[in-house]
């Protein structure tokens, strides 16, 4: 069995104090029929995310809101990104960008 870890860095490549690693999940969202905007509200202690997308491509944003036109990253169907958490955001939300998606969301 593999164990996947890994050291949340900052823009420098410095390890950033106090983040959480993975493999220590503090929440999981999973959404089999994201077919409209799905919010998540961040645990506090939440300082890295990983969003995996199924079937279709998902829109993520920094906001409690997100469309087709409004979004700040996309994950590719049937692959995987880790976000490092901004600081000021509490909540995050996705969206499929096609019918038929499904989503989860690991908290770090």
């Amino acid at each position: 069995m593999i164990t996947k870890t890994f050291t949340p860095i900052d823009a420098n490549y410095k390890p950033i104090a106090g983040a959480n690693q993975a493999g220590n999940a503090l929440a999981v969202t999973y959404d089999a029929t994201i077919s409209s905007a799905t919010s998540i509200s961040l645990n506090a202690s939440t300082t890295s995310f990983e969003v995996s997308a199924f079937t279709q491509s998902v829109l993520l944003r920094y906001a409690a809101s997100v469309s087709t036109t409004v979004f700040d990253a996309v994950i590719p169907a049937n692959t995987s990104r880790v976000f490092i958490k901004p600081e000021a955001v509490t909540v995050i939300s996705v969206i499929e960008a096609a019918a038929t998606g499904a989503v989860a969301v690991i908290e770090y």
